[in-house]
């Protein structure tokens, strides 16, 4: 009975130790595996676990602590940061230039698309460049037809703008940047 005892004790232990893993969310916690991971980058509302032999796990929160995105990377470890008070960014690196970001606020619990690198990512807009269709594209991050705004150009898929800011309350977009020519381009856009 003791060998009995001795042996269901350390297993029952586990069993309420371990969570099942779940996308959708209900624990901070989700495996047991992750728990004896280090932490990478940690913030309020996400955290990323990992190292190079195992791989990196990352976790994006909602206000209660439920897991509203998570993923696996094994090249590098994806960069999760606050772009303004609500809203995280979850980038994941696919090489030279190539990386693939999506967007979670906070406040109002949405999550965007994925955008291909973009330059700039601020008070819900994001302004990024449609290689195949060879537009430079400012929109809602979340909801497109809240604010679309696309401009043909020739812009450099090889190397990121040199300078890219709003001006005069979101109203115009300054850009510089190179083209594929490798001539360098400076211009304001009006957002009306």
């Amino acid at each position: 009975m003791r060998k009995i005892l001795l042996f269901f004790i350390p297993v029952s232990i586990i069993l309420l130790c371990c969570t099942c893993y779940n996308t959708s969310g209900h624990s901070a916690q989700s495996r047991v595996s992750d728990v004896l991971q280090p932490i990478v980058a940690e913030g309020n509302q996400y955290k990323v676990i990992g190292d190079l032999e195992n791989g990196w796990h990352y976790y994006v929160y909602d206000k209660k602590g439920n897991v509203v995105v998570t993923g696996s990377e094994y090249r590098v470890p994806p960069d999760i940061s606050y772009v303004d008070k609500n809203t995280i960014e979850i980038c994941i690196h696919g090489g030279t230039y190539a990386d693939l970001c999506r967007y979670y606020n906070v406040e109002t619990n949405q999550l965007s698309a994925d955008f291909q690198n973009p330059f700039l990512t601020t008070n819900n807009l994001i302004v990024y460049y449609d290689g195949d269709s060879g537009e430079l594209i400012i929109r809602n991050i979340y909801n497109r037809n809240v604010f679309y705004k696309q401009y043909k150009r020739d812009i450099s898929l090889s190397v990121p703008p040199i300078d890219i800011s709003f001006l005069n309350d979101y109203k115009e977009l300054s850009i510089k940047y190179y083209t594929k020519e490798d001539t360098v381009v400076s211009e304001t856009l009006s957002l009306h």
